[in-house]
């Protein structure tokens, strides 16, 4: 029961909820920091040059976006619950939304391991689709979405558990065909989609344009999920960018 009461923690404080000083007979206080620095580090590391404009960083791809960053870690009484934010303004204007939490008994090891999730999910993604540099931990295919061609940039799934488990084969493919029936017609869109193997199916969520498309969702849990008695969890982002004139340059080439 302690990892369901934590996970539903991790996806509601901090959103418009009243705090008490001791909700539920729980220690409880919010503390909010950025992760600059940090996200800095792992840009120049790649060669990208960065600016601070006040709380937001400027990221200077070949098509500029902008992040602001938000850690908030709350005391809970057998440690903390920590939950990165992450909003990122594309080229086009449109906002990307992400969070990444966690639960853990050192503040600053969740610190790190949220700006992790932050890097294994969306970082690589994001220097494919707007620097056109493409590493082994990036995919890139074309798909025709209606009338549209697009650029498909995925990251690879994160897994979340303290055991093995296996993905559904047809996970990928299952997850193109839900998306090629979709009407969309931006130069660029955004995709995202969680799974847990809770019960109750915690947290799970299929995100297009941070939009929630709960139908979608419900197609990817028909699918044969294994059904393990341990909690673990499933990501996956992707950005789709229509089609130019241009080459994509792969691994540096």
């Amino acid at each position: 029961m302690r990892i369901k009461n934590k996970l539903k923690k991790l996806f509601s404080f901090g959103k418009n909820r009243k705090e008490t000083k001791d909700e539920n007979n729980i220690e409880s206080y919010l503390e909010v920091r950025n992760i600059n620095d940090e996200i800095i580090d792992h840009f120049k590391n790649h060669g990208i040059d960065t600016e601070l404009k006040g709380s937001d960083i400027r990221i200077n791809f070949d098509e500029k976006i902008t992040i602001h960053s938000k850690i908030q870690q709350k005391k809970v009484r057998d440690g903390y619950i920590s939950r990165l934010d992450i909003n990122i303004k594309m080229p086009c204007g449109k906002f990307i939304q992400e969070s990444f939490g966690d639960f853990g008994t050192d503040k600053e090891t969740l610190r790190y391991t949220n700006l992790n999730s932050f890097i294994a999910n969306d970082f690589h993604v994001l220097l494919s689709a707007f620097n056109e540099k493409i590493d082994e931990q990036t995919f890139v295919d074309e798909w025709k979405i209606g009338e549209n061609i697009y650029e498909v940039h995925v990251g690879g799934h994160t897994l979340k558990s303290t055991e093995e488990f296996k993905l559904p084969e047809n996970l990928f493919e299952k997850t193109k065909e839900l998306l090629k029936r979709e009407k969309l017609n931006d130069k660029y869109h955004t995709v995202r989609f969680f799974y847990s193997n809770t019960d109750k199916n915690i947290g799970n969520e299929f995100l297009i344009d941070n939009e929630l498309k709960a139908e979608l969702m419900a197609e990817l849990v028909k699918l044969d999920w294994e059904n393990k008695g341990f909690y673990y969890s499933v990501r996956n982002f992707m950005i789709l960018k229509k089609k130019a004139d241009k080459k994509i340059h792969i691994n540096g080439s």
